[in-house]
């Protein structure tokens, strides 16, 4: 039995067997369209872009009745208009943000299969001596993609939360505005 059929065999007793069958779908598309889960974005910052439209009419001030600890993150609280574009801004960096992040894990993850291999190849094929050298490398190689992924994502998941704070103190600032300009 050859070498890549022993690869093949301890990694298929290893994987549950639909893990194999997505890892074969993710594997024969590298270059699928990751970004279509971001399809809401274009949406959601029309939307905000059709609001800003909308306020153009007439701008009022969120200061008239400020929150008890004054405005943290609104930039603009003399202009709901300018605090609607900053809203959007915000939103845009998020999502280009995660877009160019989703890109970024999808390049290391393509990397992880080859360090798989040289890690269950050194098993297989490998001396105890080199087991002990070669294996640690091919596994640090691998958490290393794992800790960048999880940095990546982390702060992609920090600017949407961001953005969330920056929304929710609009949207507080706003309803406490409504009865002065009512």
């Amino acid at each position: 039995m050859d070498e890549i059929a022993k690869i093949g065999k301890a990694v298929a007793s290893v994987c549950k067997e639909d893990d194999n069958r997505s890892d074969d779908i993710m594997m024969m598309a590298p270059d699928s369209n990751w970004d279509q889960f971001l399809t809401p974005a274009p949406c959601a910052i029309a939307l905000l872009g059709d609001l800003i439209l909308i306020s153009a009419d007439t701008d009022f001030s969120l200061d008239e009745k400020p929150p008890r600890d004054g405005f943290k993150l609104l930039r603009y609280p003399n202009s709901f208009r300018e605090s609607l574009v900053q809203v959007s801004n915000a939103g845009w960096g998020a999502f280009n943000e995660a877009h160019t992040s989703m890109d970024q894990i999808r390049l290391h993850s393509g990397n992880v299969d080859g360090h798989v291999k040289n890690a269950v190849k050194f098993l297989m094929q490998g001396t105890p001596d080199e087991v002990n050298r070669m294996l640690p490398m091919s596994l640090s190689k691998i958490q290393n993609i794992a800790d960048e992924s999880l940095l990546l994502a982390k702060a992609s998941e920090d600017r949407f939360v961001g953005v969330m704070e920056l929304t929710g103190e609009l949207l507080e600032a706003s309803t406490n505005t409504k009865g002065v300009y009512d």
